[in-house]
């Protein structure tokens, strides 16, 4: 009744709101466009990719406690030992202040710094205080430890003197690309050779979020010849390749490629020699490190596990890369924002919370902390797998075998993990992830 009596007034009230809303729908349309396609904002280039999961875990892969009741070791005394090696009845690890660091029963030596004769730069050739972030670490047999450093390149370090040689320099140019992010490698000591993983050539270690959700193929792996010390490609256009290990035999490689759920196989020698094809795909997580294990087969870390009922958030946006563009640019831009504000008001929590922003590290925290570590055989079929459904084991990034234990590092945790690996067997056949 009131709606006759004044239609004057509900007319203009009317009119008011359309306007209202219309002008507030126009500004969030520009908005849009200006995050999605301004020139000025960070480069970001996201691909649209599906994710075919397991629909469950079952065989050998069902679900279990066997990593969860894994002991903690060195609690506290270890930040990100991403990579375990070992050497003359002791464990070496790096951490993520750059550090490597010697194990031995119940000691922890500090060996060197990985970054001292080294400035981290980013691809934009910007330099930022680093002492290097040691990732992939191994031994050849005469005692030598070779590190793939995300900040500073490939080198060899001394483990008695603590003497660092840079053999291959963050942001040398290799076949017309800067080596940007060396993560993982493998020796080859009949060829004289190490094979290492650089992950990308479009970003550093600290976008690391950047390079999971624009699902870029710029990775590749580089041979270093040791005796001329020349590089060379020999697979690109890689979805993000992480672990690097070479067969028992010698023969061949197998590469995690950490954005398909799935582990490549390079052939070194025989009929396919040059060839990339697919050793094992569809797994339930981004696999990580690829080490030995003493019945001849591989063990593979996976982070991120989640089975088809149960996608993260990435996944659910996979097919959207707009949507991915606008989350990136816009914490990337309110960051950047802080930053700014930062060189006025000195202020810690500025410069903390806008380098998180324009990182996107708080998205470490919305990943899964199942804990995943199974081993395969030399055809790529699933024996076996440690479960830490809890999270007491999260994100393991190397399971390295020895003396009988199965050693699991993480590039997140602050303690390395150990399982008696005999125990770690399931009942049932082999699994063949396809």
């Amino acid at each position: 009744m009131s709606n006759v009596k004044y239609p004057h007034v509900y007319g203009i009230l009317e009119g008011s709101v359309l306007r209202h809303v219309v002008t507030a729908s126009s500004l969030v349309v520009l908005l849009i466009l200006f995050i999605g396609y301004h020139p000025g904002l960070v480069e970001f280039d996201p691909q649209p990719y599906s994710v075919n999961l397991p629909t469950s875990f079952e065989g050998p892969l069902a679900i279990n406690e066997k990593l969860s009741e894994a002991e903690h070791l060195f609690t506290g005394k270890l930040q990100g030992p991403e990579s375990i090696a070992f050497y003359n009845g002791k464990a070496y690890t790096g951490t993520s202040d750059g550090q490597i660091l010697e194990i031995h029963e119940n000691s922890v030596r500090f060996v060197t710094w990985t970054g001292k004769n080294c400035a981290a730069r980013d691809r934009n050739k910007k330099t930022w205080n680093s002492r290097g972030r040691p990732l992939g670490l191994k031994f050849d047999s005469k005692g030598n430890l070779y590190v793939a450093d995300a900040f500073c390149g490939l080198l060899k370090v001394d483990v008695t003197t603590g003497a660092v040689e840079q053999l291959l320099p963050i942001l040398t140019v290799v076949e017309g690309k800067a080596v940007s992010m060396p993560d993982d490698l493998a020796i080859d000591e009949q060829g004289g050779i190490i094979y290492f993983t650089d992950s990308t050539t479009r970003w550093s270690l600290r976008d690391l979020v950047f390079i999971c959700l624009e699902h870029e193929n710029s990775g590749r792996v580089i041979a270093f010849n040791l005796t001329t010390n020349q590089a060379s490609v020999i697979a690109d256009n890689m979805y993000f390749p992480n672990g690097i290990q070479l067969s028992h035999d010698g023969s061949y490689l197998l590469i995690s490629e950490w954005s398909k759920f799935r582990i490549m196989k390079y052939y070194l020698k025989g009929e396919f020699k040059g060839e990339l094809k697919i050793f094992i795909e569809n797994l339930p997580g981004e696999p990580d490190n690829i080490r030995p294990s003493t019945s001849k087969g591989y063990w593979i870390t996976l982070t991120g596990v989640r089975s088809r009922g149960r996608p993260s958030l990435v996944d659910i946006s996979s097919e959207y890369p707009f949507l991915r563009k606008l989350v990136v640019r816009t914490s990337h831009l309110l960051g950047s924002i802080l930053e700014q504000l930062h060189s006025i008001w000195p202020l810690e929590f500025l410069i903390k919370t806008g380098e998180n922003l324009c990182h996107l590290h708080y998205m470490f925290h919305w990943a899964s902390h199942h804990g995943l570590v199974i081993e395969v055989d030399g055809k790529g079929n699933i024996n076996r797998s440690l479960h830490s459904p809890d999270g007491r084991i999260p994100i393991p990034t190397e399971a390295s075998e020895n003396n009988g234990h199965l050693y699991v590092g993480s590039y997140f945790n602050d303690f390395i993990a150990r399982s008696p690996a005999h125990l770690s067997f399931i009942t049932g056949g082999p699994h063949v992830g396809r």
